[in-house]
């Protein structure tokens, strides 16, 4: 666990994290949250190499393509942004 939120729809950017998301309590931007980027070590740790980081993004985009939750082409959006994961 890295402390995100369980359950709900769980975005590639959830399902195959490369930071931890949260809101802040008290915080005038609680509305908005914010996004600690995992550092390389932590990317390595969890990934092993970047193409396994692609490839969970490109799995949980295309789960979510069956499921009807996203549009095809949103996956070479997200699989795009993930090719440029700090590692």
């Amino acid at each position: 666990m890295i402390g995100d939120s369980l359950g709900g729809l769980r975005l590639p950017a959830i399902a195959a994290p490369a930071a931890t998301y949260g809101v802040g309590q008290g915080d005038p931007c609680f509305l908005f949250g914010y996004e600690v980027p995992f550092s390389a070590q932590k990317m390595q740790e969890r990934y092993r190499t970047p193409k396994e980081y692609v490839s969970a993004v490109n799995k949980s985009a295309n789960e979510l393509v069956q499921q009807k939750w996203l549009r095809p082409a949103a996956v070479n959006v997200l699989v795009t942004e993930a090719k440029t994961a700090a590692f």
